[in-house]
């Protein structure tokens, strides 16, 4: 995608607009926890729930302008489906819900962020949509940990309810793509931008290698949720 009579330069793996927007996205997100900790926080969470709204309903309709492309308007990506489980989570942070969005949108989504697939730089629709889609849920993610008791999403249980969800997803997500020839997650074939898949050799051993490295990374914030500090507004936001 690209701007009406603007030439748009490529993307640049860790350029600075990449490191620009990675910043931005560390720094809200600190602002994000805190308001979810604050007296605010009810008020924050109904026009958060209301601002997803609206931009799901946006971004689909501007994808679906020209017409259904199934092999990219469909919400099958693991970033879509976190989208939509953080959008519920606003109306009801159901504690699985809450436990896959923490889980998925700082590992997968953070991970997405770090490697776009994304080949026009910033100001192409293409970056802008990629960037501000996949930040509001890390943002998202930070704000509602600031409301919801973390506590039960640190350790193991939070390891295996988040892992066991990635394993399901690869494997209804990869049914789709076989059987219909799609690509979602990936699964099928890697991104046409640059990805840390490109080092995990060619399919299926990159499956499983981004697998192995989703466990990795989830393990990981499994200890540092740990560390996260508790809110006395938290207990209200989700039911024992």
């Amino acid at each position: 995608m690209s701007q009406v009579g603007q030439a748009v330069e490529p993307f640049k793996l860790f350029g600075v607009q990449h490191i620009s927007a990675l910043l931005a996205v560390v720094a809200l997100s600190a602002v994000a926890f805190k308001i979810g900790q604050s007296r605010f926080s009810d008020r924050a969470n109904l026009l958060g729930g209301c601002l997803f709204a609206i931009y799901a309903v946006g971004l689909w309709s501007f994808k679906l302008k020209d017409g259904m492309d199934w092999g990219y308007d469909l919400p099958l990506a693991l970033c879509d489906i976190t989208f939509l489980l953080c959008l519920a989570c606003f109306i009801k942070p159901v504690p699985l819900w809450v436990t896959l969005i923490t889980y998925w949108g700082l590992g997968g989504t953070l991970q997405a962020l770090i490697t776009p697939d994304v080949v026009q730089a910033f100001p192409s629709l293409e970056f802008t949509i990629f960037f501000v889609g996949h930040s509001v849920i890390v943002l998202a993610v930070f704000f509602l940990l600031g409301r919801v008791p973390h506590d039960r999403l640190a350790g193991w249980p939070g390891l295996r309810d988040s892992f066991l969800g990635l394993l399901l997803y690869t494997l209804v997500a990869g049914t789709i793509d076989f059987a219909f020839k799609l690509n979602y997650g990936y699964l099928r074939e890697k991104p046409a931008g640059a990805s840390i898949l490109d080092h995990f050799g060619e399919w299926p051993y990159y499956i499983f290698a981004g697998l192995a490295l989703g466990f990795a990374i989830f393990f990981v914030l499994s200890w540092l949720l740990k560390f996260l500090p508790a809110t006395d507004s938290a207990s209200r936001a989700v039911d024992r």
